[in-house]
This record gives C-alpha cells, structure tokens and sequence, in this order.
C-alpha cells in the first residue's frame, strides 16, 4: 500500500474520540464511561453522607454543646462550604480540570468528615462541617459538570438518574449507621466514608488530560455571570427546593423522635422512607420526562410537595410520620435535577458556570432553613412553611416561560 493510500484511510477511519455537544469533553469511549462511572459513584458517596450526619447529629454533639442550635450551624457551616465552593468555581474556570476540582474536593470531604467525627470543639466542629460541605460541593460540581456535558440535551433524564444514586445513598446511610452502632464506635461510619470519597474519585483522577481542562466562558480564567433574568427563576426555585430538603434530610430522625414518638429504628425507617421516595421519584420522572415539558414536571410536583408538607404537621404516629416523609421524597425529587438540567441547556456554552450560580442558589436554601429549624428546636412548620414558598416560586417560573 502506497503512503498516500495510507495516510488516506488513515484520514477517513472512524475516530475513536467521542466529543460533547459544546465541545468540552474529548475522550475515549472506555475513558468516557470511567468518567460517567466516577460521576455516579460520588453521588453515591455523598448521598450517604448527607444522611449518615442527619442520624448521628445527637452523638456528634454528645461531648460538645446538647443544643439543637448547635446542630443547625453544624448543617449550616457544611451548607456554607458548598456555598464557598461553588462560587469559587463558578469564577475561577481557567487552568482548573475537572480531575483537580474533584481530588480537592474528595481530599477536603474526607478531611472534614474526620474531624467532625473526632473534634471535641464547638469551633473545630464547625470548620470541619465547612471543610466537608466545601469537599461536597466540589464533588457535585464535578459529577454534574460531567453528566452535563456528556448527555447535552438529554441531561433532564441523565441528571434524573444520577439524583437516583444519591437517594440510594441516603437510603443505605441510616441503617448502615445502625449496623456500626451494633458492632463499634459510630465514628467508624465517618472514617469509612472517608476512605469511600478518596476510592470513589479515582476514575476521574485516572482519567486526566488536557481535554479535562474547565472551559472558560470568554477566553480567560474568569466566567462571565449569566444574565440575572435567566438565572433567577430556576435559582429561586433551587433555593427553596433545597431549603426543604435540607430541613427534611437533617431533621426527620429528629422529629421522627420527638414528634411521632419513634423507636431508633423507627426514626431511620423515617429517613430512608424520605430517601426511598426520592429514588422512585427520579426513577418515574425518566419516563415521564418524554412526553412532558420539563417546567410542568417542575411545576406539579413543587405544588403537591407543598401539600403534602401542611399535611405533615398532622402526622402523629410513626408510620404516619413514615408515609409523609415518603410521599414527600416522591413529589420532591425531580426538581432539583430537572431544574439544574433546564438551567443548564438555557446558559448554552456557559453551562459550567450557570451549573455552579445554582448551586450557590441550593447551598443558600439549605444554609437558612437549617438554622431557622435548629432555633425553633428543629420544627416541622418551618419545611412545611418552605414547601408553600417552593409552589409559589415553581408557579411563578411557570407563568413567565408561558408568557415567553
């Protein structure tokens, strides 16, 4: 075969590489699937440490200050870590990868949850609820950015999926704390998922190379903001969103308790049921999400959470307590992943950036509402109060895009 001839079905041989719709992420087809595995393994991850520290609260504080108040800036300082990290890396996008962004993130996660489980100080305490949130949303930001890319316009059910493997995570986390107590020390659950942060990261790490790199929005290190009347809807419905979830996520076992009167177990049947809802709930919205608009899934499931949660206040018995926080994890779910997706795919080429504005948005709603629970000794009527804000809010989003 001549060199000519070579070099032409060199030419016209189908390339291996696979590109995303903007252009951000090349790679193979093996390293792609490694990225997307890696993707779904933080979330995982992180799902379980979201509700292994709604289950331990009450031993965490155990040597420290017994306040309810303290609890919710515990919450609160992990909220303001993610807060911090998704500002941070909504404007540094230049020289930064996405492997980078999640070592940081998976090394600042392991480093706050141990010191939140070993730290005898208030103060301590706090920084490593702020080092574990700044490690978490890094991690989110990470896997997200990746999903987003990767599925392009397809990214309502792609994210929906992977909201999937985080409720899975929540679910395990609380009975995989009753299953420590029973056999050691409960910190041990804290040093596991540690170690499961550094191992979960490894994929996107391995994965590495220039075609990682953050894109930029305008050629230099910084982002460019996303026009304020693009963002607000959907960042105003995020913040509700995720003010109610953070108040049912780090409160139910609480309230399970002092509420409906439930046993230990009781109390984590109460957080898993959550979790489960959540689960089916994105698993549904996949299938739903072909045949309806994403601002009407939006829309009807913020209005009957926001139903749901006044009847919550009525339950008094622990398997009502357990139906109520079911049926809430399954209206709640897929907002937040729908909404992320359609924000997403409005900012076009600055879609990294707008993914991290929102994020800023969610860790503000879960920031607030903690500490107002923990003021008011972690009371149910202030989620429910934030399910009503949550309907108005998707109910004014919906009046806008059908004015457009």
């Amino acid at each position: 075969m001549s060199l000519r001839k070579a070099e032409l079905t060199k030419e016209h041989r189908p390339s291996r590489k696979i590109t995303s719709a903007d252009g951000h992420i090349e790679n193979s087809a093996r390293a792609r699937c490694a990225l997307i595995g890696g993707a779904f393994a933080l979330y995982l991850i992180t799902g379980a440490g979201t509700s292994i520290l709604g289950s331990t609260s009450s031993d965490i504080i155990e040597f420290l200050a017994p306040s309810t108040i303290l609890i919710g800036f515990i919450r609160a300082g992990r909220q303001a870590g993610q807060l911090a990290a998704s500002l941070t890396f909504a404007r540094i996008q230049g020289h930064r990868s996405l492997a980078s962004t999640a070592t940081i993130g998976a090394g600042g996660f392991a480093v706050g949850v141990l010191i939140v489980a070993f730290s005898r100080s208030d103060a301590l305490t706090i920084i490593g609820a702020v080092l574990w949130g700044a490690g978490h949303g890094a991690l989110d930001l990470s896997a997200t950015v990746i999903m987003s890319h990767s599925f392009g316009q397809r990214a309502s059910v792609a994210m929906s999926l992977l909201h999937v493997t985080y409720g899975i995570g929540g679910g395990i986390g609380p009975f995989f704390v009753v299953l420590i107590r029973s056999a050691m020390p409960w910190t041990v659950g804290y040093v596991i998922l540690a170690g499961a942060a550094i191992v979960a990261v490894a994929p996107i790490v391995i994965c590495r190379n220039k075609n990682l790199l953050a894109a930029t929005d305008n050629g230099s290190g910084y982002a460019r903001r996303i026009p304020t009347p693009r963002l607000a809807p959907s960042a105003v419905v995020i913040f509700c969103f995720n003010g109610v979830n953070a108040g049912l996520v780090d409160w139910t076992y609480h309230q399970s308790i002092a509420v409906a009167h439930s046993t230990v177990m009781q109390a984590a049947a109460a957080v898993a049921s959550y979790w489960v809802g959540i689960t089916i709930g994105r698993l549904v919205v996949v299938s739903v999400l072909r045949r309806v608009e994403d601002t009407d899934v939006i829309v009807t499931c913020a209005v009957l959470s926001g139903v749901v949660g006044i009847l919550a206040i009525l339950a008094s018995t622990p398997m009502m307590f357990v139906v109520a926080m079911g049926l809430l994890g399954l209206f709640l779910a897929p907002i937040y992943p729908v909404s992320m997706a359609r924000q997403a795919n409005l900012a076009g080429d600055r879609r990294r950036t707008a993914i991290a504005q929102m994020m800023a948005a969610a860790a503000l709603g879960a920031i607030f509402v903690p500490i107002l629970q923990g003021i008011f000794g972690g009371s149910l009527v202030v989620t429910a109060a934030f399910t009503v804000f949550l309907a108005a809010s998707a109910l004014m989003q919906w009046r806008n895009d059908q004015r457009k």
